[in-house]
Order: C-alpha cells, then sequence, then structure tokens
C-alpha cells in the first residue's frame, strides 16, 4: 500500500481558503475532515492524496496548485527527518540519508541521482499513477524537494532548479513570484538539480532553519504533552525506531535539549531513555504482531536491530513468549471473542 504522512500536505485547509473555496466540502468529497490532517504523522493513502490534488487544482483553476501548497507550509511538512538530517556531516550525506530513509515520509516514491556536467541531478519516480498521471502530486513532489535544498544550503537557493515534465506555460510560472526563475517545465525529469561543487559543503548543525524547525517541533510536542517528558521521548522514539538512527542524541536533537540534560531530567522522574525505548520498542511489536502479517525479520528492521536474533531474544525477555507464540494467541483469543 501507498502511504504518506499527513504532513505532506499541511496547511492545505487554509491554502483552499485563499482561493475562495471551503475545504470542508472539498475534503468531504473524498470522506476526509480537517481534524484528520491536524496531526502530521497520521499516514493517507498516497493515491487518494494524488487525486485530491488534482481535484484541488480543477476547482480553484489553478495549475501550479501542488507547488504554490508548498509555499505556504513550514518545516514541519518534512517530520522527524529533519532532526536527523541536522546530524549529518555534509550536503552529500544528507542527500544519501534521505534517499535510504524517505520512506519514514512516504511510501510509494523513488530518489535517484544522476551527475548532467557540472550539476547532480534528483530525480524521484513515483510506483502509481492516477489519471492526471500525477500533474500535482508531481508539482508538490518539487516543491518539497526544493525546500529540503533551501533548508540545508540557504545562501545560494538561485543556483537550485526545479525540474518538471509537465508542460507548464510561461504565464503560469510567472505567477510563482521569485520561484519563478528557478522553475524547468518541459524537463527530461521531475526533481531538482544543483551545482555538483555542494555535495562537499558542510551542513551539520550550522542552518537556523533547521534549528527553527526543532524548537517548532518540541514547542509542538510541549502541547501536545504538557510536562510529560517521558511521552514526548516515546513519541519521537517511535518515529524514528525504523531508521536504526534512534539514539538519545538524535531524540534529543528532536526536542531541542542536550543528551545529558535530557538524561538528567529523565533521571529525576525515575527513568532512563534505554528504558523509554525499550517499552517504544515492545508495544510497536505488539502492534505489529497482532494487525499485521509482518515477518519477524521486517518486524524486527522496522524496530531498529539490525539483527533478528536479538529482537527475538529481547520480546521473549519482554513478554516470556517467542514472537510467533505470542502472534498464535493473540489470533486465537480474536477467534474466541468472535466464536
Amino acid at each position: 500500500m501507498y502511504l504518506v504522512r499527513a504532513g505532506a500536505i499541511e496547511n492545505i485547509d487554509s491554502f483552499i481558503r485563499l482561493h475562495g473555496l471551503n475545504p470542508i466540502e472539498l475534503l468531504a468529497e473524498f470522506n476526509w475532515t480537517v481534524s484528520l490532517l491536524r496531526e502530521p504523522e497520521t499516514l493517507l493513502s498516497y493515491i487518494k492524496v494524488a487525486d485530491f490534488l488534482d481535484y484541488c487544482a480543477a476547482k480553484s483553476q489553478d495549475p501550479l496548485f501542488g507547488f504554490k501548497l508548498t509555499q505556504n507550509q513550514s518545516f514541519l511538512v518534512l517530520g522527524e527527518l529533519v532532526a536527523l538530517l541536522s546530524q549529518q556531516a555534509t550536503f552529500a550525506d544528507t542527500i544519501a540519508f534521505f534517499q535510504k530513509y524517505n520512506h519514514l515520509h512516504a511510501l510509494g516514491i523513488q530518489l535517484s541521482s544522476k551527475i548532467n556536467n557540472e550539476k547532480l541531478e534528483v530525480h524521484y519516480h513515483f510506483d502509481f499513477s492516477n489519471q492526471s498521471g500525477l500533474q500535482q502530486l508531481i508539482l508538490l513532489s518539487a516543491g518539497h524537494a526544493y525546500k529540503y535544498a533551501q533548508m540545508l544550503i540557504p545562501e545560494h537557493n538561485n543556483q537550485i532548479a526545479i525540474h518538471t515534465t509537465q508542460n507548464i506555460s510561461p504565464e503560469c510560472i510567472y505567477t510563482l513570484g521569485d520561484d519563478s526563475d528557478v522553475f524547468r517545465p518541459n524537463s527530461d525529469f521531475n526533481g531538482i538539480s544543483f551545482p555538483l561543487s555542494w555535495l562537499s559543503k558542510d551542513v551539520a548543525n550550522s542552518n537556523p532553519a533547521i534549528k527553527q524547525y526543532t524548537l517548532q517541533r518540541a514547542a509542538v510536542l510541549n502541547a501536545r504533552y504538557p510536562n510529560d517528558l517521558a511521552a514526548q521521548v516515546r513519541f519521537v522514539a517511535s518515529n524514528l525506531l525504523s531508521t536504526g538512527e534512534c539514539s538519545i542524541e538524535s531524540v534529543a536533537s528532536a526536542l531541542d535539549v542536550q543528551p545529558r540534560a535530557l538524561q538528567r531530567r529523565l533521571q529525576k522522574q525515575g527513568m532512563q531513555f534505554r528504558q523509554l525505548l525499550q517499552k517504544v520498542r515492545q508495544l510497536k511489536a505488539e502492534q505489529y504482531l497482532r494487525n499485521s502479517q509482518m515477518s519477524i525479520t521486517d518486524i524486527a528492521l522496522s524496530l531498529g536491530y539490525s539483527e533478528t536474533a536479538v529482537f527475538s531474544r529481547n520480546f521473549k525477555q519482554w513478554t516470556g513468549h517467542t514472537a510467533l507464540k505470542w502472534r498464535e494467541a493473540q489470533l486465537l483469543n480474536n477467534v474466541k471473542r468472535i466464536g
């Protein structure tokens, strides 16, 4: 199934209003509500999002609706990946990292890169399509790629080019304002390009936009879990587990605190990061075993384990049962309840 975080269409309700339309009515056509989109980590059907963007573009009579939406979005659209991107040393490292972990944001899009003269092209390809050929989703993705590059190398935004295979009139592109100069319609790929020399640029912890994002994200978590540090840690850890990078350093970065300070605050509450991480892993493992057909190996990988045997050993310590026996017991209980 192709899925994407609701954060990808952050602020779409307010953007629809800017076009003089009623977002509640448009969302209702797709059996969605505004509240459904308020939580950026909610997973939505990627194909349905593509169809909804096309629908909004038609209703608003705006051929660039998808791209313009990204101009009205914050860095919250990027999710927890930003905290990890901020820890990469160079621009090349961030690209490699995002190519590897883009699935945390969306399932159904693939990234590849190609050197063309003195430029590096980042291409994206979708594993699905719709009646329009994903026109607005392609533009949305172009905007997000542009936003990533702007965030990481803010002082050279005019050297980024946005590419789309679509035929878009100069009049439409002119409505993009300052971004019209970097837009390249009728290209032979969808994505962005930038100077090859950027790959060696340092980005680690140097960008104020990344700092702004971590402050925003910390504020969101504080509002959702007021005075509950453990809940904040569990939430961030849950989103980082499958990267294999769920360390106290990465969680602390997402919460905008120093790792030692986070450890001290947890200790004052009688907790340790290791214990919270173990609890998150156990709860997610039980959810996967109870509600999905995922293999034990896939579950282990999604929880950040490099070896299935380590997960299996830990699960038995947590529950007293092997993962397979625990799943069988849950299925048997379900049959008894139905009977």
